[in-house]
């Protein structure tokens, strides 16, 4: 008999977190999209969101999706723009990367 008090215990448990999450995720998708229909994006010159990589996963992505604007990257990295590279006044990538972050070589 407690045995079953305990299994009922604890799917009792497992389905209340179930709901919690559910709830939780549903919630977070309805901001995003609030924002989108806000036209609020992220900011160009944000160095954290990265819109394009060198795989072109992004662009990928967002050909398939019904979306035009593109999202950020979910992965880490830094972005360098154009005027960031010209700003060094160096000739090659390598030596304008070299000046604007020492880790990357």
């Amino acid at each position: 008999m407690k045995q079953a008090w305990w299994t009922a215990a604890i799917f009792a448990g497992l389905a209340f977190g179930a709901v919690t999450q559910a709830a939780h995720a549903q919630q977070q998708e309805e901001e995003e999209e609030s924002m989108r229909e806000r036209g609020q994006r992220a900011s160009p010159s944000d160095r954290f969101c990265i819109r394009e990589t060198g795989s072109r996963v992004t662009a990928a992505r967002n050909a398939r999706s019904k979306r035009a604007e593109q999202e950020c990257t979910t992965g880490g990295g830094r972005v360098y723009t154009r005027e960031d590279i010209e700003r060094t006044g160096t000739v090659d990538i390598k030596d304008a990367l070299r000046r604007l972050d020492p880790s990357v070589f």
